[in-house]
């Protein structure tokens, strides 16, 4: 196990692995969200800018498959952010390799889940434990960093 020191806190350099690789697959499903909602702008023809419509054949209107997709990707914006954050610091609380490889895992999978979803099955209650099941991974994750920190 190699250790990154910095001061008092010791990290395990497997954990900062787990980290930046789970960290870089949600970075590219928020950007994969904006390809896919740019797609869908523009097969249905539906743009949200005046300015946009003087391209091509857009016209201004809201279709529902585009706002579910954009939806979909503001939500992502809404909580991956603060889930980089929180488990940036969880790391630093020392966790086992076993716990971190499975919040990390099961976020990302709960974040793909929502979107699946969100934007392809529309099933409410599925979607629902989805965003539940990484909501609480969150709180869980944010607990375990005020306790370890309160208690040094």
């Amino acid at each position: 196990m190699t250790l990154v020191n910095f001061g008092r806190l010791n990290l395990d350099s497997y954990l900062l692995e787990l980290y930046v690789f789970y960290s870089a697959l949600l970075c590219l499903k928020l950007l994969l969200m904006c390809g896919m909602v740019g797609l869908a702008r523009i097969y249905f023809k539906a743009v949200f800018n005046e300015e946009d419509s003087k391209y091509g054949s857009f016209s201004l209107k809201e279709d529902e498959t585009v706002e579910r997709y954009r939806r979909a990707h503001l939500n992502d914006l809404e909580n991956i952010p603060v889930f980089l954050i929180s488990s940036l610091l969880f790391i630093l609380t020392n966790p086992t390799y076993f716990w971190a490889l499975w919040v990390f895992r099961v976020y990302f999978f709960t974040r793909i889940g929502h979107t699946f979803m969100y934007c392809f099955v529309k099933s409410t209650v599925f979607r629902i434990v989805f965003y539940d099941t990484g909501l609480y991974i969150n709180i869980f994750i944010i607990l375990r960093i005020l306790y370890f920190f309160y208690t040094v």
